[in-house]
């Protein structure tokens, strides 16, 4: 049995100033957990963490609180830089989540046969990832990754935008190096609104605001398209500034 398409059921709503997840989702990711359709091991879980913090802590508690019947499930939770206990840990484990991008590198760079979950992490990031170790993500995903994304359709977003601004024209878009290969992709799908497109690609390496000032200056709408914790760190506060400085949403 192949567990793909889990993303469609994701969702998340903030709650003081946090991620909290629904509980549809939770009961998804143990019905997938203790299925053991890939291996005879234990009921064992374990979580790969890209930062050791209290909110990412906080999710692997929300997941485990709602574990239901199977109150057997046993689980660790290992950073991602602890490559050996990751190794001996995933001997005896069942299914592996990872939460964060690079929590996710370093899983799917294992190719594991056990099947892996993939949460907080933006399509892009996986997209990349799926590409440099499985080939392409279809191929990730038939091998028994399942990525649970963090972004909203853009045909989403670009309807909003229709609602907010009047005369909506010249629509900017700000994509990262992973995102950067579907610039086209974003681009068509701006023109068949019979809209302008904007696009700047962000250089990690380059002052963000000398990136970001002439596009957002020309838009009616600016649609920033999340990447790298990099480039989202670096360019949030930017965004921000010269939004509000000429008055784009």
């Amino acid at each position: 049995m192949i567990f793909n398409g889990l993303n469609k059921y994701f969702s998340f709503v903030p709650l003081n100033n946090r991620l909290y997840f629904s509980a549809r989702w939770l009961l998804i990711v143990f019905l997938f957990a203790c299925s053991n359709a890939y291996s005879n091991k234990s009921e064992h879980i374990l979580f790969v963490l890209s930062k050791n913090t209290p909110e990412y802590r906080k999710m692997v508690d929300s997941v485990m609180a709602n574990r239901g019947v199977h109150h057997n499930l046993s689980y660790d939770i290992l950073i991602y830089k602890d490559q050996a206990r990751i190794e001996k840990t995933l001997q005896k484990s069942a299914v592996v989540i990872s939460i964060g991008s690079t929590a996710a590198d370093t899983v799917l760079a294992r190719k594991l046969h056990q099947p892996v979950i993939n949460i907080l992490i933006t399509k892009s990031v996986f997209n990349s990832l799926a590409e440099k170790y499985y080939g392409d993500s279809s191929k990730a995903i038939a091998s028994g990754v399942n990525p649970l994304l963090l972004d909203q359709p853009f045909e989403r977003r670009l309807n909003l935008a229709y609602g907010i601004v009047k005369k909506l024209d010249n629509v900017g878009v700000m994509l990262g190096p992973s995102a950067a290969r579907s610039i086209s992709v974003y681009s068509e799908a701006i023109k068949r609104k019979r809209l302008k497109p904007k696009m700047v690609i962000i250089d990690p390496d380059k002052n963000p605001i000398k990136q970001l000032d002439p596009v957002i200056r020309s838009s009616d709408a600016f649609i920033p398209i999340a990447d790298s914790h990099l480039v989202n760190v670096t360019t949030a506060k930017w965004i921000l500034h010269l939004a509000y400085r000429y008055r784009v949403p």
